[in-house]
C-alpha cells in the first residue's frame, strides 16, 4: 500500500468492500482517517530527518571532544611518566625503591589519576549536552536500568559518573588526604594472623615512645577505677594491640624514623608537611593533642599519642586497640600500605 498519494484511498478502500472486509458505510469515514494519519506521518518523517541532521552535526563534534579529551589525558599523565624515567633502580637489599621515592610517584599519579578524570568528566558533560540538542531526542530505555545521566550517576546528585576527590590537604599519614579514606565498605581484610608482624619488629626508640603514649592516651579516654587502668592482663593485653597496630603504621609512614619530614606531596605545597614517626600535620597534632605530651609535633611520644587520639575520632578505634588493625589499613601487617 503506497502512503504517499492519499487519492488512492477509495480505490483502496472499494477493494476492501468487495471483499467484504469493510463496511461500506464507514468507508468514508476511514478515507478521512487514513488522509490524516498520512499526513501525521508526514509529520514524524519530516522530524526523523530533522533529528538525523541533527545527530550527524553532533557526531562530528563528539568525534572532536573525544580527540581533545586524549590529548588532554596524555598530557595529564607525561608528569608520571617523566618521574618514571628518572626513578632510581630498586635497593639491592630489599628489591624496592626508597620509601621517599614511592611517596613521591603516589603523589604525582594522584596528580594525574584526578586531572584524567576532570577531562573526562568534562568531554561526558559536553557529549550529553550535545545529546541533548538533538530535535525530540528521548531517553532510549524501557526502564530496565538507569540511563547514565548526572541523575543516574553514583553519588545521587554529582556529575555523570565516578570522580575521585582529591584533597588540598593531610589530616595524618603520608596518604595526603584531608580526611583519612573510610575504611567502611572497602576494607575488609580480616584479623592479621600473629606471623604478619614479623617485618614490622619496632625499634626501642619506637617501642618506648609507642608505650608511653599509650598511657597518656588511656587517662585521656578511660576512667582511673577502669580495668584497662586497673588490671594488669587487660592492660598488657591492649598495649600489645597497640604495640602490633603502631609497629606496622610508623614502620610504613617514616620507617621508625622520628625526624622524618614529608617534603614534596600536596601537604608541604600548602604548608603544613607531615612529620614525625606517625607523619601527621600540624593542624591534626593541635587538634589531636594529648594533655601531658610535648607540644613539640616531632616528639615521639607527642606524635603517636596525636596519632592514637585521632584514630579514635576518625576511625572508631576502642581504647583496647581492638579493633585498630580492622580500622585502620595502614595498622594492618596482611593489607597494604594506605595513607591514614
Amino acid at each position: 500500500m503506497s502512503t504517499g498519494n492519499p487519492s488512492g484511498a477509495p480505490k483502496v478502500l472499494k477493494e476492501l468492500s468487495e471483499e467484504g472486509l469493510v463496511d461500506s458505510q464507514t468507508n468514508g469515514a476511514m478515507a478521512k482517517d487514513y488522509s490524516e494519519r498520512l499526513g501525521k506521518v508526514d509529520e514524524v518523517k519530516k522530524g526523523l530527518g530533522d533529528m538525523d541532521k541533527d545527530v550527524d552535526f553532533s557526531t562530528f563534534d563528539v568525534a572532536g571532544i573525544v580527540s581533545t579529551t586524549l590529548s588532554k589525558c596524555k598530557e595529564c599523565v607525561k608528569p608520571a611518566q617523566d618521574a618514571l624515567k628518572t626513578a632510581p633502580p630498586p635497593s639491592e637489599k630489599t628489591g624496592f625503591v626508597s620509601r621517599d621515592w614511592e611517596s613521591r610517584m603516589l603523589d604525582i599519579a594522584l596528580k594525574a589519576l584526578v586531572n584524567v578524570a576532570e577531562a573526562i568528566q568534562g568531554a561526558s558533560d559536553e557529549i550529553l549536552a550535545h545529546a541533548e540538542k538533538i530535535t525530540g531526542a528521548s531517553p532510549m530505555s524501557d526502564g530496565s536500568r538507569p540511563l547514565n545521566t548526572a541523575a543516574a550517576s553514583a553519588g545521587g546528585g554529582g556529575g555523570g559518573g565516578y570522580m575521585p576527590s582529591y584533597p588540598a590537604s593531610s589530616s595524618g599519614g603520608g596518604g595526603g588526604y584531608a580526611s583519612p579514606i573510610s575504611t567502611a565498605g572497602n576494607y575488609s581484610p580480616g584479623p592479621p594472623a600473629r606471623g604478619d608482624y614479623k617485618d614490622y619488629p619496632g625499634t626501642p626508640l619506637v617501642d618506648s615512645a609507642i608505650k608511653e603514649a599509650f598511657e597518656y592516651y588511656l587517662k585521656e579516654h578511660v576512667p582511673a577505677d577502669d580495668p584497662l587502668r586497673t588490671n594488669k592482663a587487660v592492660h598488657d593485653a591492649a598495649l600489645q594491640n597497640w604495640l602490633d597496630g603502631y609497629r606496622v603504621l610508623t614502620k610504613r609512614e617514616s620507617d621508625y624514623n622520628p625526624n622524618a619530614m614529608n617534603n614534596w606531596d600536596i601537604n608541604a605545597e600548602n604548608g603544613t608537611p607531615s612529620g614525625g614517626l606517625a607523619q601527621v600535620i600540624k593542624p591534626t597534632f593541635d587538634s589531636n593533642h594529648v594533655n601531658g605530651t610535648s607540644t613539640n609535633m616531632l616528639d615521639p611520644v607527642a606524635n603517636i599519642a596525636a596519632s592514637m587520639e585521632y584514630v579514635t575520632k576518625r576511625y572508631g578505634v576502642h581504647p583496647d586497640g581492638s579493633n585498630l588493625a580492622a580500622e585502620v589499613q595502614q595498622a594492618h601487617p596482611g593489607a597494604s600500605a594506605k595513607g591514614y
